[in-house]
């Protein structure tokens, strides 16, 4: 299945905001029993350029390999007119989501020289609907190299085949889909040298706090201990932390739950 996501490069734009889901949040040990390998397909639907509507909607496929937290496969997606594209992407199961990024065109057909293939990342979260497992949630794009955000969209993605059911999927899950209970505030995200990572702690806990690239090695640790309860703020300099990755992952761990939000670095 030869299929992948063709869309203008539109400079500037920056993502924001996600479309309202129904479905049910899995939480990390549910997660953790789920059988990641094999095929995964469903819908992305790309944003317009003002971030107010619905442009185009596309079929969408991951074929995935799980290693321990590690994953890595394809992904392919394709829209009318023939175009489509098949890629390879790798990226990180932390704690209740799949953080990934395509990296390599591996086939294509691209015909108009007048728009450019735009590499897509995920902050995908586990999900329940029905008895069906699903990865919800943004998948922005960004121009190759420079890592410059492109118009950005929203995927819903169904596992198909053995294993999608492997958990009882009737209870114990914790809220509405993108009604998070705690927040990992980066910004600015796309960044260019610095972010800040911000966040507040309802009482004293014991924090973990790394940066990983999209292998899912640490690149910068800057917490691991005790802190007190109240507001939190952290620097990731990648000129103290050299490294050629254009996405990372904020891995946030307190006393024990894990948090995580994709972060975007722009290359010029």
């Amino acid at each position: 299945m030869k299929k992948l996501l063709l869309t203008s490069a539109i400079i500037g734009f920056i993502y924001s905001g996600t479309i309202a889901q129904t479905a049910e949040i899995l939480n990390e040990k549910q997660v953790a029993t789920i059988d990641v390998n094999g095929k995964w397909v469903g819908k992305r639907q790309q944003y317009t350029t003002d971030h107010k509507g619905i442009l185009q909607t596309f079929e969408y496929e991951f074929n995935l390999k799980q290693e321990g937290s590690i994953v890595t496969g394809t992904s392919s997606i394709f829209g009318s007119g023939g175009y489509y594209g098949d890629m390879k992407l790798r990226g990180v199961i932390t704690g209740n989501k799949l953080m990934f990024e395509e990296y390599e065109i591996l086939s294509e057909n691209l015909s108009n020289t007048n728009r450019t293939w735009c590499f897509k990342t995920g902050e995908l979260t586990f999900a329940k609907d029905g008895n069906n497992i699903k990865l919800l949630g943004a998948t922005p794009s960004h121009i190759p190299v420079y890592n410059i955000p492109c118009s950005g969209g929203y995927s819903n993605m169904e596992k198909v085949g053995d294993g999608s059911n492997a958990i009882d999927l009737s209870k114990n899950f914790t809220s509405k889909l993108n009604q998070e209970d705690f927040a990992v505030n980066v910004l600015p995200n796309p960044f260019f040298d610095k972010a800040k990572i911000n966040f507040l702690l309802d009482k004293d806990s014991k924090v973990e706090l790394n940066v990983l690239d999209m292998s899912g090695k640490t690149v910068a640790t800057l917490q691991q201990g005790k802190l007190e309860k109240g507001n939190h703020e952290f620097i990731f300099d990648t000129q103290k932390n050299p490294q050629a990755a254009s996405n990372y992952i904020v891995v946030l761990k307190i006393n024990g739950t894990t948090y995580s939000s994709l972060l975007s670095k722009i290359n010029y």
